[in-house]
């Protein structure tokens, strides 16, 4: 095992715990780009001693069986992806859910950023798509009719698209995939999903558009959310990400 690259994730790993929001979650990222290329489990990182707690956090993101249904894989295939798993309370008397992710320590925190950013992306599409589905048709009916259809096409495929990036990420020089942490959810996270009532929801789709699905999934393949992580904070007195990248 190499002992700096270790040291490394450490400190990162301190960083992410002691800094501002904005670093501390820049300093998380980098710590499990490093375990995912290096193939070290959260055990060969771990400080002796180290407490480790049970999260959840819930987003401002809803959806249903009929509208944004897309967003229950996509919140799955990230938090898969991120140590955590995703899940999800009704609204009291309504079938509308709430999207949630549970995991240890910061990792949910983490996971909803990237999920915010991704949803974020996906709504801007939507939103372009719009302005130009308005400026070629002027039936109403049309227009709705054409938008329910990318809706069952874009967003699902872009889940996919970035799940396959996900896989081709951590894979190992072997091809084989890899047993980084950042494939792995913790024990104790499938543990605290299996205690969770299970959301029964019938999913209601369009037939989709290849023209959308394949602009989809392509965007899903090329998707950065850690390109979209705001900017670090101010200088500290502390450690800084810079001293450990």
């Amino acid at each position: 095992m190499n002992e700096s690259i270790v040291e490394k994730i450490q400190k990162l790993l301190a960083l992410a715990a002691d800094a501002e929001d904005h670093e501390a979650k820049a300093a998380l990222m980098k710590a499990r780009d490093l375990m995912a290329r290096y193939k070290l489990s959260e055990k060969d990182v771990q400080q002796k001693d180290a407490p480790r707690e049970l999260h959840q956090v819930f987003t401002d993101q809803c959806f249903s069986g009929v509208k944004d249904n897309w967003k229950a894989d996509l919140s799955r295939i990230i938090a898969e992806n991120h140590c955590c798993v995703a899940i999800s309370r009704h609204r009291e008397g309504s079938t509308v859910c709430t999207v949630g992710f549970a995991g240890l320590d910061d990792d949910p925190y983490i996971v909803q950023d990237i999920f915010r950013y991704a949803v974020r992306h996906i709504k801007r599409e939507e939103e372009r798509q719009r302005e130009a589905i308005n400026r070629c048709l002027s039936d109403q009916r049309m227009r709705n009719d054409t938008m329910r259809v990318w809706a069952s096409s874009y967003p699902p495929a872009f889940a996919r698209g970035l799940r396959d990036q996900y896989k081709a990420q951590f894979k190992g020089q072997d091809g084989e995939e890899s047993l980084a942490l950042s494939l792995v959810i913790p024990k104790e996270v499938e543990d605290y999903l299996g205690t969770l009532k299970k959301n029964k929801i019938k999913f209601r789709f369009e037939s989709p558009d290849a023209q959308y699905v394949r602009q989809g999934y392509n965007d899903g393949r090329t998707f950065k959310p850690t390109k979209s992580l705001p900017g670090q904070a101010g200088n500290h007195e502390q450690l800084t990400l810079a001293d450990v990248m």
